[in-house]
Order: structure tokens, then C-alpha cells, then sequence
């Protein structure tokens, strides 16, 4: 008894090393066995079958030593050592290759050996890890083990898996070659077979007991398995090294995580650590719940913190504590994410406005991050509890674009979901430039906490969500600002009004835009706001039903109008209008969508377009991307009021589907509708010719307006189809002029009445004649959207128009009397 203490308190010293030694320096012994009933290693020289008594598997290979295959690249080493690559520090050593080495165990309990066996240790040891190397041929192998202790106990561990020699994970070693014996073909390979690794963990009940056998049954009627070593880990004893302890990062942001390590330890078997913390310089420790791991995640801290570990050995009941480690805490301003990987070659922001922060004309920056928190001048105060318009300016190059911002409420140091806000996707309707303006309200929470904080606005070529301020790898820019959150006030005296702006001051009708304003009063409680209009110069103010927030969207615009915010400050019953912006009609021949296919080519090609004594033959030009060609230069004649026969012909490509379809503006607004539809219907087929009927309503408008006319492959282009793409991913689009002129039914096949213009450009004088003039005979001066700027009733074939006071442009001069219409283009320098 007493000569088995001796040998244990051996291991242990050896284990521990003066009692302080961590796991690395000696804990794992490899134990010498009996038991084991096969060779399965090829050594020396000669065949294989003299060295070896059977096969891993069934199909009779076996391990190679480094003597039997000198010239190869695998191999057992020759002293039988093998270093785990599973844990590091762990080692076995193979019993010698000229007698048995394995405890083989086959398929069945026939054959060759049994279906169980059992190693002995020739030295009983205590362990309070057991590992065992092994391997399966043909498959993979399940088994009881049964570790038994010389007082006659036992703990068992069943349905352990060992994978076959090919392939498995947790190997110890891999890449050993085999050869077949009695074939002597030498295999050399870098991953297989392989030998596994078992971790067997004992009771720490069975930590002062020396473990005598372990026995080995298999429950798997396949795998032939193999047992040929076992290392064990020796258990603590005596006082533990509590090490010293080190946190990775001295000082730790609230909501963010770090980690709490250990060098210099005991560590092994019967080794167990607890940490504790304390509120900084107090020194009154307390354990922390489930911290009992090296290294240790902290998941947050709120406040400057100690920290220890209690490092005991259960061997022998005895614990060590660490020294302190000290972990500052970080203000929330310096804990935030920083985005990287990103890139704003293409999509950029250009501009943040919200309340007095406007930082604007900005480009990109290299790595698609830039942080103005230290920029004094680039900062405001916001309000508990106020709405905010904020506008952020883009420059895009992708309709997928997105942007978005989070302001940091509760100042944690992070941007949360609930913190963030979506500015808009784009592009709108009607950008150019690729400069895309995006606006939205942002209302800061009543229960955001004052102070400084930060605000993030993030662009992104897709989508931006608000899980998403840390993003990394993106295209598009992150921008940082520092923003004052501060308690509200109420407003007194006369508020500012500010100046009024739009999205665009040019628009096209049926198209939205955005009223915004800066330098307005906002962030105290009690301002309310009203858009007002006026038409165009007359200062005749109404409000706009409905328009009581910044920004406001108008749905569309039907005449140039004038627009100003009211801003009224409810405690003083003051009133405050801003300066005016002006927005103004597009020339609606201007505003036209356009159209786009996948692909084209010259068998799905529109050849020719024939209206009346029109005639346009597009064929020699081909059909090239992007499969669109304006020809309203070439205007293709007249379509009338009441309607004459006028029908489009138009001729194909060489595919056999050939479908068409054609749109003509009669309302004059920019856009083609389902009511300006026309089609055949039907396949013109290759080469083939297709005959559109038009018919112009009582209601269309007179004067030039556009035809589009769609080719379309295999399919119709649908009424909604005039813009983007169309059923058919093939065809090609074209579009022209067209003008509209009135006819009396009593005068059906009159000529219309020539017009002349001199000069034509002219600058400042225009002189219109007239063939011949009839009964109520006018002329009228007209934009392209058919606003009249000048009438003049004819007592002559003359007329004269002033275009001073005009822009330069494109302008229409219009003759009608009681049976005849006519118009011709005319232009200003």
C-alpha cells in the first residue's frame, strides 16, 4: 500500500512539477501493456508476411515501419513514438513491431481473434484521463470500454465510435501508408491511413485509484478494430499554480465582449478554475456564474472591474488564486464599430442635412468610411421627442440603391435595429446625373438619453437594414457625426421660416417630387408646419390640403407653382413663411421612359415604318444594343380629329415570330398609357408585314406629341409595357413625332394651311405667314407642353410674336380657324 502511494505521489510531482507545473510539461504518461494479439506493422526487410501475423482490415493491408519502407514517404517511426496532432503535448508509444502491436478485434467472432480483449497495464497508474489510440479496417467500429481499477471497480464508457483507417476526424496521426501483405505493393499517402484518439474521462471518485486494465468490447458486426496504445493524463495534487491572468483589452466597451486568459497554471486532470470579479479597488470578490473556463468570455461590462481566478486541484483539495487583473471601462463615444472593406468608387454620399448638421459637396473616401465626429463645425443639438427632416444626397450608379442612419439613443456604444432609420431607396423617378436626393423624417425617441452621441448614415449599392451599421465588404460609404441629444423646449416669439427647396424645380408631369426646407425653426415643441402654393409669379398663397410635415411629396405638377413652408409657433400665435421655391413644367417631350431588352439582333429588327406618306427604313442601321433608336427628327406626318383612316405598316426581321405594338401620347404628359395602346395581335412572321390601325380620341391634344412603336419576339408588348422591359426579351423599339390636327367632317380631305416662319431660329422678332386665312382665323405661341404664351387674331396673312422675354428653345406656332388647323416648330437662339 504504502509503495502505491509512493508511485502515485510520483506521478502526480510529475504531473504538477513542484506542484505549479501547467498541463503542457508533463501530464500525459504513455503506459507500457500486455494483451495485445496481432502485428499488424511490416519491419525490417523482406516480404511483408514475415513480419506480420494479419491484416488492419479484411482485405489483409497493414502499417508500414520506417525500416520496412526507407525510400517512402509514409510510415511508422521506427521508435514507435507518435505526438498527437489532437492535443498538443500528448504522445503514445507503439509497442515494438517485431512482436504483437495491436489488440485486433474483427468484423465477427469469427476468424481470426475475438470479439473483445483487454490491455493490462504492466504498471498500474491513477489517471484521471485515459486515451486510447486506435484504428478500424473495413469500416467503422462501435465499442464498449471498460476501465478497471486493481480494487476491482469499474467505469464503463459505451458506444464509442472508431472510424475506419480512411478519412475519420479526430485522428491522432495521419498520412502512414500501408502495403498488402504477400503483395508487397508499397502505398504511400499524405492523408491516410490514419490512427484516432478516444479521451476516456474517469469520475473524479476514481482519481485516487490506479486504474489496472481496460477492456475492449465490440457491439458492430463491421470494422475490424485495432488497439495499440493508451496514454493516460496524471491527476493534480498538492497546491496548484493559479498562474496570472490577462484580459484582451485594458479597457472594455458596454455591449462588447473580451476574453479573460491564463499562462503559467496548473492544468490536467482534477484541475478546476472559477473567476471572480469585484467592482475596481474594492476588493470584494465574488464568483462568477459558469466561469469556469480558460480563457473565459466576458459577454459585457458596465463598470471598471477586477478580476481573479481560483485555480484548485481536487487531488488534494488545495487552491491557488491569481493575481488581478484590472479592466478599465471605455466611454461609449470611443466603442464603436468601424466599417471596413468598403468601396465608394461608384456610390458615394454627397451631402447629410438634419436640423443645422449640413456637410455637403462631399466625395469619396478611400475605403468607403469617413468619421466627422472631431469637425466642431459638423454637429447639432436635437430634441427629445421632435420629428427632423434629414436628407441625404447621393451619387449612384445602381437602381438598387439604399441609405439609411441610426443615431445611438441609449448610448451603448452600439447601433441597434431599434435605433435606425430607413432614408429611401432609389433612384426616384426622374434622377439624372446619377446624383440621387433621399429624404425622410427622423424622430428622436422621447426617452433618448441627453447628451452627446453618435449618428452613422450608411449607403449601400442594395439594400440597407438595421442590422447592418457594422457591415463590412460593401459598396457605398459610411459617415460618422457627433450629435447633441437635449431636452425639448418650448418655442416663444416670431419663428424662422427658412428657405424652401425641391428635389427638382424641373419636373415632368405625373411625376412626384419633394418639398424640403433649411434654417426653419424645428426641435422645440409647439412649431407646426403648412406647405402653401401659388401659381407661378402671382404671390397667391393657399394652403396645400393634407401638407403638414418636412418634407412633403407632390404627386405630380400640372403647372409651374410657386411653394413656401408656414411655420407658426403655437405659444406666442407667431407666424413665419420661408423664402419660395419655384417649380416648373418639363417639356413633356422631354420626359419619356425608355425602353430596354435583354437582347436584339437583325432577325428580331423593326425594318420599316410607313404612316400616310411617311416612309423610314431603319434596316441598313441594324439593331444593336441597346435596341432603342429615337427617330423623332423625322416626323411621320399627321394623325386627325375626327380620325382618318391612318394606319402604321410596319416590316420585321428574319425570325418567324414577329409581334408589335405601338403607343402615341394624346394627352401630352410624358408618359405612354394603356388607353394610347394600339396592336395587330398577331405574328407578322419572318419578314413579314404588320398594319396597326390608330384611332385618335375627341380628347387628344393638338400639336406634335410621340409614337413609340415595340418589336417584340415570340410575344405581344402589353399595354403597360411601353417602358422597361417587355414580354418578349427580344425585339427592338423605336420612336417618332407625330402631330395632331383637327379636320371638320364637313371638310374631310382639306389640306391643311401652310405655314411659314421667318426667321426660323430667330432671337428676338418672329414673323408667321399664312397661305390663306378663313373665318375666326388665329395664331397662337405655344411651349412644347402646350401652354400659350402669345395668341393673335389674323386680320391678314401675317402675323408677328415677340420672343424677347422667351428662353431659348424649341416652341410651337399654331394657325386654327373654324374648319382648319395647322402647327410648325419653330425655335428660339
Amino acid at each position: 500500500m504504502n509503495q502505491k502511494f509512493t508511485h502515485y505521489a510520483k506521478l502526480a510531482l510529475c504531473a504538477l512539477g513542484l506542484g505549479a507545473a501547467p498541463r503542457a510539461q508533463a501530464a500525459y504518461v504513455p503506459v507500457a501493456l500486455t494483451g495485445y494479439n496481432h502485428d499488424v506493422v511490416a519491419n525490417g526487410t523482406g516480404v511483408s508476411t514475415n513480419s506480420t501475423t494479419v491484416g488492419v482490415d479484411d482485405s489483409n493491408y497493414v502499417f508500414m515501419a520506417q525500416d520496412y519502407n526507407p525510400t517512402g514517404t509514409s510510415y511508422l517511426p521506427n521508435n514507435g513514438l507518435i505526438n498527437s496532432a489532437a492535443t498538443t503535448g500528448l504522445t503514445y508509444q507503439l509497442a515494438p513491431y517485431n512482436a504483437n502491436n495491436s489488440l485486433r478485434m474483427p468484423a465477427t467472432p469469427t476468424g481470426t481473434g475475438t470479439g473483445s480483449g483487454t490491455v493490462t497495464f504492466v504498471t498500474p497508474q491513477a489517471a484521471g484521463e485515459v486515451y486510447v489510440l486506435a484504428t478500424s479496417g473495413s469500416g467503422a467500429s462501435t465499442v464498449n470500454i471498460t476501465v478497471t481499477f486493481t480494487d476491482g471497480t469499474t467505469q464503463v464508457f459505451n458506444n464509442q465510435t472508431v472510424s475506419d483507417w480512411y478519412g475519420g476526424g479526430n485522428y491522432a496521426i495521419l498520412g502512414l501508408g500501408r502495403v498488402q501483405r504477400g503483395v508487397e505493393n508499397r502505398e504511400n499517402n499524405a492523408t491516410n491511413p490514419r490512427l484516432y484518439q478516444l479521451l476516456l474521462t474517469l469520475a473524479p471518485a476514481n482519481f485516487g485509484k490506479l486504474v489496472q486494465s481496460v477492456g475492449f468490447a465490440k457491439t458492430s458486426a463491421t470494422g475490424v478494430l485495432n488497439v495499440m496504445g493508451i496514454t493516460i493524463n496524471s491527476v493534480c495534487s498538492g497546491t496548484p499554480s493559479a498562474g496570472v491572468p490577462a484580459a484582451s483589452t485594458p479597457s472594455a466597451c458596454t455591449n462588447n465582449s473580451f476574453t479573460l486568459s491564463l499562462t503559467g497554471a496548473s492544468s490536467g486532470s482534477g484541475v478546476s478554475y472559477q473567476w471572480q470579479s469585484s467592482p475596481a479597488g474594492a476588493n470584494t470578490f465574488t464568483n462568477i456564474s459558469g466561469a469556469t473556463a480558460v480563457p473565459y468570455t466576458v459577454a459585457s461590462q458596465t463598470a471598471a472591474t477586477d478580476y481573479r481566478v481560483v485555480v484548485t486541484c481536487s487531488g488534494s483539495g488545495l487552491s491557488s488564486t491569481s493575481p488581478l487583473v484590472s479592466v478599465t471601462q471605455n466611454t461609449f463615444l470611443n466603442c464603436y464599430c468601424t466599417p471596413s472593406g468598403g468601396n465608394c468608387t461608384n456610390e458615394w454620399i454627397r451631402g447629410v442635412t438634419l436640423a443645422a448638421l449640413g456637410n455637403t459637396n462631399t466625395t469619396c473616401t478611400t475605403g468607403g468610411y469617413a468619421s466627422y465626429t472631431a469637425n466642431a463645425a459638423l454637429t447639432t443639438n436635437l430634441s427629445q421627442g421632435a420629428t427632423y427632416p434629414v436628407t441625404l444626397d447621393l451619387r449612384v450608379n445602381a437602381a438598387s440603391s439604399a441609405a439609411g442612419l441610426w443615431i445611438d439613443y441609449d448610448h451603448s456604444g452600439t447601433f441597434d435595429a431599434s435605433e435606425y432609420t430607413l432614408i429611401g431607396t432609389g433612384p426616384a423617378t426622374g434622377f439624372t446625373a446619377l446624383n440621387l436626393s433621399l429624404t425622410a423624417n427622423v424622430t428622436i425617441p422621447a426617452t433618448a438619453l441627453t447628451g452627446p452621441t453618435r449618428l452613422r448614415v450608411r449607403s449601400n449599392n442594395g439594400s440597407v437594414v438595421g442590422n447592418q451599421a457594422c457591415f463590412n465588404n460593401y459598396f457605398g460609404e459610411v459617415e460618422d457625426y457627433l450629435v447633441t441629444i437635449v431636452a425639448p423646449t418650448a418655442c416663444a416669439g416670431t419663428p424662422t421660416g427658412g428657405t424652401a427647396t425641391a428635389s427638382s424645380t424641373s419636373v415632368c408631369p405625373a411625376t412626384a417630387f419633394t418639398l424640403r426646407a433649411s434654417g426653419y425653426s424645428s426641435g422645440a415643441t409647439g412649431l407646426s408646419y403648412q406647405w402653401q402654393s401659388s401659381p407661378a409669379g402671382f404671390n397667391n398663397y393657399t394652403n396645400i390640403s393634407g401638407a403638414t410635415t418636412v418634407p412633403y411629396t407632390v404627386a405630380s405638377l400640372t403647372a409651374a407653382t410657386d411653394y413656401r413652408l408656414q411655420v407658426t409657433c403655437s405659444g406666442s400665435s407667431a407666424t413665419a413663411v420661408s423664402a419660395p421655391v419655384s417649380v416648373t413644367l418639363a417639356p413633356f417631350l422631354q420626359c419619356y421612359c425608355t425602353p430596354t431588352y435583354v437582347s436584339g439582333g437583325n432577325n428580331d429588327i423593326i425594318k420599316t415604318v410607313t404612316i400616310n406618306s411617311f416612309a423610314n427604313n431603319t434596316s441598313t442601321l441594324g439593331n444593336v444594343a441597346p435596341y432603342y433608336h429615337d427617330y423623332s427628327a423625322q416626323q411621320p406626318g399627321t394623325l386627325t380629329i375626327p380620325n382618318l383612316p391612318a394606319n402604321v405598316v410596319l416590316t420585321f426581321g428574319a425570325d418567324n415570330f414577329q409581334y408589335s405594338a405601338l403607343w402615341v401620347d394624346f394627352n401630352h404628359n410624358g408618359s405612354f398609357e394603356a388607353s394610347e395602346y394600339f396592336t395587330s395581335g398577331t405574328n407578322a412572321g419572318a419578314n413579314g408585314t404588320a398594319t396597326i390601325p390608330v384611332t385618335v380620341p375627341a380628347s387628344a391634344l393638338m400639336g406634335q406629341t410621340k409614337m413609340r412603336i415595340r418589336g417584340g419576339d415570340d410575344l405581344v408588348p402589353l399595354a403597360g409595357q411601353a417602358c422597361g422591359a417587355s414580354q418578349s426579351d427580344y425585339g427592338e423599339a423605336e420612336d417618332y413625332l407625330v402631330s395632331i390636327i383637327n379636320v371638320s367632317a364637313s371638310r374631310t380631305g382639306q389640306q391643311e394651311v401652310a405655314l411659314s416662319a421667318f426667321p426660323n431660329p430667330a432671337t428676338n422678332a418672329l414673323t408667321v405667314t399664312v397661305a390663306r386665312t378663313g373665318a375666326r382665323a388665329e395664331v397662337s405661341l405655344t411651349d412644347l407642353t402646350g401652354r400659350v404664351l402669345q395668341t393673335q387674331s389674323l386680320t391678314s396673312q401675317n402675323a408677328r410674336f415677340d420672343l424677347s422675354s422667351l428662353a431659348a428653345g424649341i416652341y410651337l406656332v399654331r394657325y386654327q380657324d373654324e374648319s382648319r388647323t395647322s402647327t410648325i416648330k419653330v425655335s428660339k437662339q
